[in-house]
C-alpha cells in the first residue's frame, strides 16, 4: 500500500491511526514482543486465576485489517 501511494509504511500507518481509529489507546501498532509477553504471562503459573478469559493484546488495532 505505502509503495503505491508513494509514502513511507509509517505514513501510512500514522495516517490510519489519525482517520480511521483516532480513538486507538497506543497510537501506534503493537510490537511482537509485547504480544509475547501477554502470552508468556497466560501460559505461566501466574496466571492461574485467569480462566476463561478472551484477552485482546493487540492495541486497540489490528495490523492485518490494512
Amino acid at each position: 500500500m505505502a509503495r503505491q501511494q508513494d509514502v513511507t509504511p509509517a505514513q501510512v500507518e500514522k495516517e490510519f491511526l489519525e482517520k480511521v481509529r483516532p480513538s486507538s489507546l497506543l497510537k501506534r501498532y503493537e510490537k511482537p514482543v509485547e504480544v509475547a509477553a501477554v502470552v508468556g504471562f497466560v501460559a505461566s503459573a501466574q496466571s492461574a486465576i485467569i480462566n476463561g478469559a478472551a484477552l485482546r493484546a493487540e492495541g486497540g488495532v489490528v495490523r492485518a485489517l490494512l
